[in-house]
């Protein structure tokens, strides 16, 4: 049996994309017989919890800062220094051999892979920034850019082997099981998704409710999806309360579900930008993290997503008429369907996952 440890975290400002992209590989490893630990640090908002009732036993680090999508520049080697020293006291030290580490992190670098070399015969690691370099043997990174080949040139060892691109994005089975019976979608709009991510740190789905609400449509029905991560969900829920044909859900495990009832949805870049495109939904993109912004403009070009920019630049004017006109137009909306499928071309997610077979090989 193969060990695999990954270091992963989640909160209410890092989001819960990290984890969730993580859990989406664990359990297809998990499937191939491989054994799954994770280790991740206990911050507000963490989803340690939620990746223990997935079956997935965690290792817990105490917290030393409340960490955003990226902390300072200049905290970033005491970061290393004292996040490894973590690792090591509270689960390499404790953990039987090693096979495999996988690291999802963006605080995390060359520094503390090197160190982790004697613990572990491979390292894996999962990035879309491109920004710092890495001692690893895998790298992935799913996202689509215009210069996908040439990111990491220098950040990586020679001899790493990489998986760049949609094809290769991880995720869960749901999502690979809802293409089987996909449906072609019409252009028409009677169902709308609202999910921002599980913690939405910027309320974006408050200022989408706001929004939707003063749309006349008698027969438009509205799905808002928060997570347990969520610091406005209490709000949300009210206001879905307050608002004809409106529901909320929270923390739910049928994601694909909704986005193939859905005709158009109202959400964040990031990992879910592959969900969407995946089965085809048209959506009206914020972007909410910096992580996001470099994904969600190369897509825009495509014409998968309508891209209105950064959260701080999108007032709910914008918004309510980008909605409007989309509504508006059937021709548009398959046309971002049809893009987005160009994408992600559903053939290879119902075959042989490259990356998984490739992790189990050694």
């Amino acid at each position: 049996m193969i060990n695999i440890y990954i270091r992963a975290d989640s909160s209410y400002l890092i989001g819960s994309g990290h984890v969730m992209r993580c859990l989406a590989l664990a359990h297809q490893l998990a499937e191939r017989g491989a054994s799954i630990q994770f280790i991740c640090r206990e911050l507000e908002g963490n989803m340690i919890s939620y990746i223990e009732q997935a079956g997935f036993p965690t290792l817990r680090l105490p917290v030393i800062l409340q960490a955003t999508d990226r902390i300072d520049s200049d905290q970033t080697q005491f970061f290393c220094d004292i996040d490894w020293r973590d690792t090591l006291l509270y689960a390499l030290n404790r953990a039987k051999e090693i096979d495999l580490l996988i690291i999802d992190h963006y605080e995390i670098d060359y520094r503390w892979e090197q160190q982790a070399r004697l613990y572990t015969q491979r390292i894996m690691v999962i990035d879309d920034l491109a920004d710092r370099r890495h001692d690893c043997d895998v790298l992935l990174d799913q996202n689509l850019y215009d210069n996908m080949e040439q990111r990491y040139k220098d950040l990586i060892p020679e001899h790493c082997l990489t998986f760049l691109g949609p094809s290769h994005v991880l995720l869960r089975k749901e999502f690979t099981q809802a293409l089987i019976n996909v449906r072609n979608r019409s252009g028409n709009v009677e169902h709308i998704l609202v999910f921002y991510g599980g913690s939405d740190p910027t309320n974006e789905t408050l200022k989408s409710l706001n929004v939707l609400q003063r749309l006349q449509y008698s027969d438009l029905h509205i799905h808002v999806v928060v997570g347990t991560s969520n610091r406005n969900k209490e709000a949300i829920e009210q206001l879905c309360t307050s608002m004809n044909h409106t529901y909320y859900y929270c923390q739910i495990d049928n994601m694909a579900e909704m986005i193939v009832k859905a005709d158009l949805c109202l959400g964040a870049g990031g990992s879910a930008t592959w969900e969407r495109c995946l089965l085809g939904l048209p959506t009206i993109v914020t972007i909410t993290a910096s992580n996001q912004a470099g994904l969600t403009e190369t897509v825009a070009k495509y014409g998968a997503i309508r891209n209105m920019g950064w959260h701080q630049e999108v007032n709910e004017q914008q918004l309510y008429e980008t909605v409007q006109a989309l509504v508006d137009s059937p021709e548009q909306l398959r046309y971002m369907t049809q893009q987005a499928q160009q994408i992600m071309p559903r053939a290879h997610f119902l075959s042989e996952v490259p990356l998984v077979n490739a992790i189990m090989r050694g």
